[in-house]
């Protein structure tokens, strides 16, 4: 089949330049519109991304703030912890060693009534009844000499009665 062009050479090449024209510019307009669409994506997408990042961080804070206090009231509950275990474990030892003390230093003449400790394990008060005064000075006397024992009290008010006499023998431990 023949074509016939009734068109010169120089509107030939005019009309297939145009031609070409035309195609790049068809194209051009289609890559155009295609980002602006890909740009409308991207910006609703940022802007969703941005509102959920912010949830995000306003839920993170919130959660921070209250482990926050969790975590110092679990870490002020842990430190009394060790210092109940260091205190009882201390107690034990010296509470065991006085108890056994106490036995074979108090005369049949002292009845002990009571075993108050105070100042965080370093002070233990002894209260009770003796038959006289001599076996309270006695005890007084035997305690002072106990390696583990810094200081042994006996308030004069306990020696002013010379039978029957209620006691009380503050000791400061070591």
């Amino acid at each position: 089949m023949k074509q016939i062009n009734l068109l010169s050479p120089l509107k030939q090449k005019h009309v297939f330049n145009l031609y070409i024209f035309l195609f790049v510019k068809a194209v051009f307009f289609i890559l155009l519109m295609t980002t602006v669409l890909i740009g409308i994506i991207l910006s609703g997408a940022s802007l969703l991304l941005n509102e959920s990042v912010q949830q995000v961080t306003l839920y993170s804070n919130s959660v921070d703030k209250e482990f926050k206090t969790v975590n110092k009231e679990i870490l002020q509950v842990n430190n009394r912890l060790k210092q109940i275990e260091l205190v009882t474990t201390s107690r034990k030892l010296w509470s065991q060693r006085i108890l056994t003390i106490l036995q074979q230093i108090t005369s049949p003449a002292i009845n002990i009534s009571g075993l108050t400790v105070t100042n965080n394990g370093m002070s233990v008060s002894i209260q009770g009844k003796a038959q006289n005064r001599a076996a309270i000075i006695e005890v007084q006397s035997r305690l002072s000499h106990i390696d583990f024992i810094k200081d042994v009290t006996l308030p004069l008010e306990n020696l002013i009665r010379e039978n029957n006499v209620d006691f009380q023998i503050t000791v400061q431990l070591k």
